[in-house]
């Protein structure tokens, strides 16, 4: 072996042989960017229309999150594509259930068959226009999901009353008693400003 030269045993070799196939793996954070192909803006779009998300795609492709990232960097058409399949579908879904719940006018073309002057039959195509009223479902889809505060159907908790916390100590036991009571218009400041009295009133007593 010549000097300066590092032997590597056949085991690391092997292993280095086996982290090489799989450095476009999946989580490989290493890894080099994998072999992309021009079909595959097509297939992200598809993906993309069922809701996955960044770590869903690169699990398809067979990469890692990292080298997805360097495939909307690098090519275009993967990451218009991706663009489509994530806000343009879901912008568009939107507009159409927005155009749904409060309603729109359409032109609709119609095939007649017809007799003309002569008595023969003629196939014609009339423009019809016509309006779709507002749809009661999708105006409460959209209110429920955009405001649901003000929409839900869910009932709303009633609104605890306010609570307010007397402690004292009984005369006889001695024991502390904690009593929670309603706030009934001050009535509770009330009773309270009488305990007090009353109790100043018996220690004068005493006292005396």
């Amino acid at each position: 072996m010549k000097k300066g030269t590092q032997h590597i045993s056949s085991s690391r070799l092997r292993t280095a042989e086996s982290m090489q196939g799989k450095r476009n793996a999946v989580g490989n954070k290493g890894g080099r960017p994998g072999g992309y192909k021009p079909e595959y803006a097509k297939q992200v779009h598809n993906i993309c229309l069922l809701g996955a998300i960044d770590s869903e795609i690169a699990f398809f492709f067979d990469i890692s999150v990292r080298t997805l990232n360097y495939w909307k960097k690098r090519y275009p058409d993967f990451r218009e594509a991706m663009w489509r399949g994530k806000i343009i579908a879901d912008a568009e879904v939107a507009e159409a259930l927005f155009r749904l719940a409060c309603g729109y006018t359409y032109t609709e073309t119609q095939v007649w068959l017809l007799k003309d002057a002569n008595g023969e039959r003629v196939i014609r195509h009339i423009e019809v226009e016509k309006h779709l009223p507002p749809n009661v479902r999708a105006c409460q889809f959209w209110l429920t999901n955009r405001q649901p505060h003000k929409w839900s159907f869910k009932p709303t908790p009633p609104v605890a009353r306010a609570q307010n916390v007397l402690i004292r100590r009984e005369e006889v036991s001695g024991e502390i008693v904690v009593e929670t009571r309603p706030d009934n218009e001050g009535q509770w400041l009330d009773e309270l400003e009488q305990y007090v009295a009353q109790r100043a009133s018996q220690e004068q007593s005493t006292s005396a």
